[in-house]
C-alpha cells in the first residue's frame, strides 16, 4: 500500500510540474485566438470497475476547443458502445514545437462524465428475502409490516434507476501529447496520448451511499438489532461510500483529423 501511494504521489507531482512548465511558454508563443474541431478514433481506459463497463475498448467521437491568449479549453464526446458515452471538459496550457510536423505538450484539469444504459437490477427492494426471524424482529421493532417497512425505501428505486446510468469525476491533472502532420493549411492528421489522475464516483455508489444513510436513520429511530439492519442493507443494496477508493488513473490514445483556425 505504501509503494502504491508513493507511486500515485510521484505521478501527480510529475503532472503538476508539467503544468507549471508548459504554462509560461504557452502564453508567450500562443496565437491570440485559435479554434479547432476534430473527429477521432480512440481507446480509453483506466483503473476501477467503471472503465470495465464499456462494451468496447475502442470508440470514436469528436473534440471541440479554443485557445485564447494561451489558455486552452476543450471538450470531448466519445461513443464507447451501445448507449455508452464518455464526456470530458478540460482547461489548461500547452506549448507547440514545429510547423509542418508539430509536437504539442500540455497539462489540463476538468470534469469527466460517463453515461451507461439503465441497470436492470437497480432500484429493486425486496424484504421477502429476509429470513423469517429477521422479518419478525423488523416488525416487532418498528410496528410496521414487512411491506410497509419496504415502502420506506421504495423512494430510492426511481432515483437509483437514473443514477445507475451515471459516473462523474474530475481529472485533477491530465497530461496530453499531440503529434500532428499538416496535410494542407488548417488541416492536421495526428496521434494524441493523454493520461490523467482522477477522482471518480459511480452513480450506483452515490445511490448506495444515500440508502446507507437512510438505513442508519431508520435503524436508529426504530432501535433495529444490528443483524436485522445488516440484512436490510444487503436487501436494498445499502453501502457507505468508500472515500479511500475514489482516486485512480485514466488514459486515452487517439487518431484524429483536426481542422484548426487561428489569428
Amino acid at each position: 500500500m505504501k509503494s502504491t501511494g508513493q507511486g500515485k504521489a510521484r505521478f501527480v507531482a510529475a503532472l503538476v510540474a508539467l503544468m507549471a512548465l508548459v504554462g509560461a511558454p504557452s502564453v508567450a508563443s500562443a496565437d491570440i485566438f485559435t479554434f479547432w474541431a476534430s473527429g477521432k478514433a480512440n481507446t480509453f481506459g483506466g483503473s476501477g470497475d467503471i472503465f470495465q463497463n464499456f462494451d468496447n475498448r475502442f470508440g470514436g467521437g469528436a473534440e471541440l476547443g479554443i485557445e485564447l491568449i494561451g489558455i486552452d479549453i476543450f471538450g470531448e464526446a466519445i461513443v464507447m458502445g451501445f448507449d455508452q458515452y464518455l464526456f470530458t471538459a478540460n482547461a489548461g496550457f500547452d506549448f507547440t514545437v514545429g510547423d509542418r510536423m508539430r509536437l504539442t505538450m500540455g497539462a489540463f484539469t476538468g470534469p469527466l462524465f460517463f453515461l451507461f444504459p439503465p441497470s436492470a437490477e437497480a432500484g429493486q427492494v425486496d424484504f421477502s428475502t429476509l429470513p423469517s426471524d429477521q422479518q419478525q424482529a423488523l416488525e416487532a421493532a418498528t410496528g410496521l409490516t414487512v411491506a410497509e417497512a419496504e415502502a420506506q425505501f421504495d423512494q430510492f428505486a426511481e432515483q437509483e434507476q437514473d443514477l445507475s446510468r451515471l459516473a462523474v469525476g474530475w481529472n485533477i491533472v491530465r497530461a496530453r501529447m499531440d503529434l500532428d502532420v499538416k496535410l494542407v493549411p488548417g488541416v492536421y492528421l495526428g496521434l494524441t496520448g493523454q493520461a490523467g489522475y482522477h477522482m471518480l464516483l459511480s452513480g450506483e455508489a452515490i445511490a448506495a451511499g444515500a440508502k446507507n444513510e437512510a438505513l442508519d436513520r431508520f435503524a436508529q429511530e426504530n432501535g433495529l438489532p444490528d443483524d436485522v439492519k445488516d440484512a436490510i442493507g444487503d436487501a436494498i443494496g445499502a453501502e457507505p461510500v468508500d472515500r479511500n477508493n475514489l482516486d485512480g488513473f485514466n488514459f486515452e490514445v487517439q487518431l484524429h483529423l483536426k481542422l484548426e483556425f487561428g489569428t
